[in-house]
């Protein structure tokens, strides 16, 4: 090896040193990032988790909620079949203004 190869191995080292050094706060920088950027997908990921959840359950109340609407429907339309023939129209009259008396006082 000659002389004139030291010193420029010497520089090579140093600027590589330097550059190391300069490197790794941008290292450390994207390596925070990249443990931020993590925690906030398990976060959204817990947060989907919650609303999928939460939107069973609703349809869960929706589907049983409709069911109830169609047996309260059924039982309504079966209650209209029935007929009181026995009342007449002037009983008819007389409740309701018994009726209005009741709802004014």
């Amino acid at each position: 090896m000659s002389a004139s190869e030291k010193p420029s191995s010497s520089c090579s080292m140093t600027s590589t040193i330097a550059l190391a050094r300069d490197i790794d706060p941008l290292l450390k920088d994207l390596n925070e990032k990249k443990q931020s950027f993590k925690r906030n997908v398990v976060s959204l990921a817990a947060k989907l988790k919650d609303v999928r959840n939460c939107l069973a359950s609703q349809e869960q109340s929706y589907a049983k909620e409709t069911l109830t609407r169609k047996e309260a429907e059924t039982k309504a339309k079966s209650m209209d079949d029935i007929k009181q023939h026995d009342i007449t129209q002037s009983m008819c009259g007389i409740l309701v203004d018994w009726l209005v008396e009741i709802c004014i006082i």
